[in-house]
């Protein structure tokens, strides 16, 4: 829910919320602020009941593949959102990262492959907004930083080998394998 400035945010001016939060699959944890106590049989309906016909403005921190963005999208639809606008608080991913977020091609990044209208008309919002990567320094307070998967400039060399099962056996190699005694 937006709210000018001039409204306050306040436990009982809040009608409802909801926190989307990714560990493995998306996983929906509601929370709802009334000024009465809402019973509701199931977080969809709670959902609905806060979304239908509002205009919801969805704040993650980064878009890799566009598939849980998309996801989410949906289901605020689903839940009647008229409007659904998202904004990223990071640019978008351009490259790979090789120092320990989850991102080993750019095969799998859609920023690479389409632009921000493309990739706002694919995940299904009626806006989108990055974070201008020009800003990051003087969000984070310091010169430096390592925004390689956003601008290309790797602080290190970059690795010949780069595929995410490299460290990975399979089963039968294992079992090949004789313990030395």
């Amino acid at each position: 829910m937006v709210r000018r400035k001039s409204e306050q945010c306040s436990p009982a001016s809040r009608q409802a919320g909801a926190v989307f939060h990714g560990t493995s699959d998306t996983e929906i944890i509601a929370c709802i602020v009334t000024r009465e106590r809402l019973s509701t049989p199931s977080i969809e309906d709670a959902l609905s009941a806060a979304i239908a016909g509002k205009r919801v403005v969805l704040v993650d921190d980064s878009i890799v593949r566009g598939t849980t963005s998309g996801r989410i999208v949906s289901l605020l639809r689903e839940a009647g959102a008229q409007e659904v606008h998202l904004r990223v608080s990071a640019p978008p991913f351009l490259n790979p990262c090789y120092y320990g977020t989850d991102i080993d091609s750019q095969e799998n990044l859609i920023a690479c492959h389409h632009s921000v209208e493309e990739i706002a008309q694919i995940i299904g919002v009626d806006s989108l907004g990055y974070l201008p990567v020009e800003q990051l320094g003087a969000l984070i307070g310091q010169a430096h930083y390592c925004g390689a998967c956003f601008t290309g400039l790797y602080p290190t060399p970059v690795p010949v080998n780069t595929r995410k099962d490299r460290f990975e056996q399979k089963l039968s190699e294992k079992n090949a394998i004789t313990p030395h005694q």
